[in-house]
């Protein structure tokens, strides 16, 4: 009897460690899916905070954020088709603000690391039109 029960107990906990395992790896599939869509976007620059809504809107995704750290932040704005991530990140772009994933339909905007704000940097940079050549440049005569 009591090895019965040892038994019972023992499949009862690796079913609950299967189903649990599952349901972890189910919101990952899930979250792709739902930043992975394309969206037509229309959002001029203007402050981060109205930036927001209108993204959230247009995407029909959650987006939590406080207001009073938004507050006096700028984003150069989206337009065009984008996967729903690519639009996030192009309107967080040198604001000092990621994102964290919460569910399929909810971000999360945090402040952004020091590395992403490097990485924003360099994008910046490769995008800025390289130098017109210099005319001071020294005549070699031969």
């Amino acid at each position: 009897m009591r090895q019965h029960c040892l038994t019972s107990i023992r499949i009862k906990t690796s079913l609950q460690a299967i189903l649990l395992a599952a349901f972890l790896l189910i919101p990952d599939n899930v979250r792709a899916a739902g930043l992975a869509r394309e969206v037509n976007f229309d959002i001029e620059p203007q402050s981060l905070e109205t930036a927001i809504i209108k993204f959230s809107k247009q995407a029909d995704i959650q987006v939590l954020a406080s207001s009073t750290e938004l507050d006096g932040v700028k984003t150069s704005g989206v337009s065009g088709r984008h996967r729903v991530e690519a639009a996030l990140q192009a309107l967080l772009a040198r604001t000092g603000f990621s994102y964290k994933t919460v569910s399929e339909a909810t971000v999360a905007l945090v402040p952004a690391t020091s590395s992403e704000t490097d990485a924003d940097l360099h994008l910046a940079s490769a995008q800025t039109p390289p130098r017109p050549p210099s005319h001071n440049r020294r005549r070699i005569n031969r």
